[in-house]
């Protein structure tokens, strides 16, 4: 006789231990928590029978995993990006996706306002002891322009810190946002692209799409600003990274910020690691001292949903890739 339990299995990792699985109230007569390790033969073992798969890491997701899940219904992707985990096999199916999305906003947008203030105050020069004699002076942000492509939770953050420093923020994205303080203009991708030359500062903030994937290539980069301030914190497939390399040896940028590039790590040889007016982190603007805290908590608000036969929190359209 089948046993009447939900299953959720959990991979654990350094930024879901063990341990503080101790910390998601169940009933215990109507679900069980199993952990495994992040090991794919352990993750195939254990989906055969479970409900809900959280935590698998990206790059063990694959249609021969799904093909063994009989009865899944749920599954939970603890970061913002998903484009790795929208096989057809997922897209297709009943199977409900969730994300961390929003809740990553705060350290991501710090982490977009420290790239460009390293490069506006020519911080980048003067930590790396790479001070260029007669080079351009530090500027100020106030009365500056700038686009923050993509509105979601990291993007509107980023539009809310930037105009503290006194900037004017144009909001890019494929619909209408909430009318917010932050953003003083609305403008669509198709607009964006028609005249990027207005703006200053351009921050990506945006998911990987059909939409966005490659978005910013040498047509783009072609008609921005001479002095524009480039900063990528989202994904790195959003930017042809050939274009951008080639468009910064013609002295077409102010200064370029990257904490994601396409390839994953930038080989250590790359062209951009040698330019003066870049900064490259490796992708880390996702981690603080409290992101764990808050994934932990939409995690537990979301099990104990699905046991309860709520809607999810961070549903992800799977068509759309968001």
């Amino acid at each position: 006789m089948k046993n009447s339990l939900s299953k959720i299995v959990v991979v654990t990792s350094s930024g879901l231990q063990k341990q503080m699985l101790d910390a998601i109230d169940v009933d215990h007569n109507t679900a069980t928590v199993i952990a495994v390790p992040d090991d794919k033969g352990e993750i195939m073992a254990a989906i055969p029978e479970a409900d809900a798969l959280i935590n698998c890491p990206r790059h063990l997701f694959d249609s021969a995993l799904l093909s063994q899940a009989r009865q899944l219904k749920w599954i939970h992707c603890g970061g913002a990006g998903v484009e790795e985990f929208l096989i057809p096999e997922l897209i297709d199916s009943d199977i409900e996706f969730t994300n961390g999305r929003i809740i990553q906003g705060p350290e991501v947008s710090d982490h977009a306002i420290a790239l460009l203030l390293c490069l506006t105050r020519r911080l980048n020069l003067t930590l790396t002891n790479r001070e260029i004699p007669n080079s351009k002076r530090p500027i100020e942000l106030r009365g500056k322009t700038a686009a923050v492509f993509g509105l979601g939770g990291i993007g509107l953050l980023v539009a809310e810190k930037l105009k503290a420093f006194g900037v004017t923020v144009t909001g890019v994205d494929v619909e209408y946002q909430p009318m917010t303080f932050a953003v003083d203009e609305f403008v669509t991708l198709s607009e964006f692209r028609r005249e990027p030359r207005r703006f200053e500062i351009i921050v990506c903030a945006a998911p990987t799409t059909k939409l966005t994937h490659k978005f910013f290539d040498r047509e783009f980069f072609a008609k921005i600003n001479p002095v524009t301030y480039f900063i990528n914190v989202s994904r790195g497939d959003l930017v042809d990274l050939d274009a951008l390399t080639e468009a910064n040896q013609d002295n077409r940028f102010g200064g370029i910020g990257l904490d994601v590039t396409d390839p994953e790590p930038l080989p250590s040889d790359h062209s951009l690691r040698k330019m003066t007016n870049v900064i490259i982190s490796p992708h880390i603007a996702g981690l603080s001292d409290h992101n764990r805290a808050r994934g932990l908590t939409l995690l537990k608000q979301n099990i104990k949903r699905f046991l309860d036969a709520q809607q999810l929190i961070n549903p992800v359209d799977k068509v759309r890739g968001y």
